[in-house]
This record gives C-alpha cells, sequence and structure tokens, in this order.
C-alpha cells in the first residue's frame, strides 16, 4: 500500500531528480560510504553563497537527497563524520570531498544533510 511519503516522494523526485531538460535543479556528486563503495546519486545542493567568503569562512552547504538506499542515501546507511559527499562547493567550482556533518532534517522521502 503506497503512503503519502511515497506519493510526494515520487511526485518531487520526478519534478527535481528525474528531468530530462536543463530546468531540474539536481547535481550528480559522489557519495562515499565509510564502508562500502563510492557512487553517483542525484542530490539538489543549497549554498550559502556564491560569493568568496572571508578569512577563515567556508559557505555552508547542505543537500537534499532521496532517503533510499538505490537512488540517494539511506539514513540507516549513513555514518555521520565519516561519510563524504564530493561536489563543487561554489557552482562551477572544482568538486572536493566533504564530511557529511550533520543531519538538517529527516522524513520518510528526503534527506538534508550539512557538509563539512
Amino acid at each position: 500500500m503506497s503512503t503519502g511519503y511515497d506519493f510526494l516522494r515520487d511526485i518531487l523526485q520526478s519534478v527535481a531528480f528525474d528531468a530530462d531538460d536543463d530546468m531540474t535543479a539536481s547535481e550528480t556528486v559522489t557519495y562515499t560510504p565509510k564502508t562500502g563503495d563510492a557512487r553517483s546519486i542525484q542530490v539538489i545542493p543549497h549554498r550559502e553563497t556564491t560569493e568568496p567568503l572571508g578569512a577563515g569562512r567556508k559557505p555552508v552547504t547542505w543537500i537534499t537527497v532521496p532517503n533510499d538506499a538505490d537512488s540517494g542515501i539511506s539514513d540507516s546507511e549513513l555514518v555521520l563524520n565519516a561519510d563524504t559527499i564530493t561536489m563543487a562547493i561554489l557552482p562551477n567550482g572544482t568538486p572536493e570531498a566533504r564530511t557529511i556533518r550533520k543531519i538538517r532534517s529527516k522524513d520518510a522521502a528526503f534527506l538534508r544533510l550539512e557538509l563539512s
């Protein structure tokens, strides 16, 4: 039996992650779990700023990803401060590995993960 979360996840995933045009908000990144093999996943990135910041300050970056081990990251497999996401922190920047620092929020459909 399908739940409201399943319906919401399917709708949002089809709009944000599965679109075949340039309007999709997602980016392909590399998820590397503490144990297991790295894999490419689609995420919606949220960047604090696109401008350079002052000395010693990094932009806060978080991602929205399906809460699912097949199409994203399952909350049951996630190891905070050990798993990494490799992505460009600034738009069109050079990809770099960042540790998944904390879970900003989660539900049955999506995780919102803050990167170091």
